[in-house]
């Protein structure tokens, strides 16, 4: 069963294909590549015609002889056979000219031929603003029990506290929230610990002027960080 997807959206779909195996060989050599692959009633890509004289007005694809022929695409190579897919020899200009790139199965071009009339492309992107109140409430799904009997504010006195100072603190600035950190207390009324940090570090070498190989043991460590 073939399922083929192409570059643009079309498909072919058929129910019963034939394996095949046979060689391919460039048009220049006798080097000869086995290939297997299944067969279709007919693709849906087609090769254009080159302009050669065109391709000629190029310096670095001047002395290039391309053995192309136009119509219906006989065979694809899938990236499988990457051994065939491998260049060789690239031929390559000024940024936007065609490139000619040769493999073992001989050479081919790549680029476009706009250089050959005016042809204007315009590329636009669609961004839609994000609405943080809808992103919010996406946020808390499967935190609010919806169904749920009982009482919608079940918080410890802090946690109230908490909720206190986010609604107080919460501002919007362009597309974002803006919340305070949740001190369980405003650090302004928080007390002065100044004396009780002393007496510790006083009780603290005191404690080491007893013990001189913890003493030196401290020392190096704060020396050290």
């Amino acid at each position: 069963m073939i399922d083929l997807a192409v570059v643009g959206g079309e498909r072919v779909r058929q129910k019963t294909s034939r394996r095949l195996k046979f060689w391919i060989s460039p048009l220049d050599k006798e080097e000869e590549f086995t290939v297997e692959a299944h067969e279709i009633d007919k693709t849906i890509l087609n090769v254009p015609a080159l302009d050669r004289p065109w391709l000629k007005s190029f310096s670095h694809l001047r002395d290039v002889e391309f053995p192309h022929k136009a119509g219906p695409i006989d065979l694809i190579l899938g990236v499988q056979y990457s051994h065939l897919h491998a260049e060789e020899e690239v031929h390559q200009g000024l940024p936007f000219q065609p490139v000619g790139k040769r493999t073992r199965l001989g050479w081919h071009v790549i680029g476009s031929d706009s250089s050959k009339g005016t042809t204007q492309v315009c590329s636009i992107s669609f961004v839609q603003k994000l609405n943080m109140e809808i992103f919010y409430e996406f946020e808390t799904l499967g935190v609010q029990a919806c169904d749920c009997s009982c009482p919608k504010t079940v918080m410890s006195t802090e946690d109230q506290m908490a909720m206190n100072l986010f609604g107080a603190s919460c501002t919007k600035e362009e597309n974002r929230y803006v919340i305070g950190l949740p001190w369980k207390k405003d650090p302004h009324l928080l007390p002065n610990k100044y004396l009780l940090g002393e007496g510790r570090l006083e009780s603290l070498k005191r404690s080491l002027s007893k013990k001189e190989g913890k003493a030196k043991m401290y020392n190096r460590t704060i020396e050290k960080l």
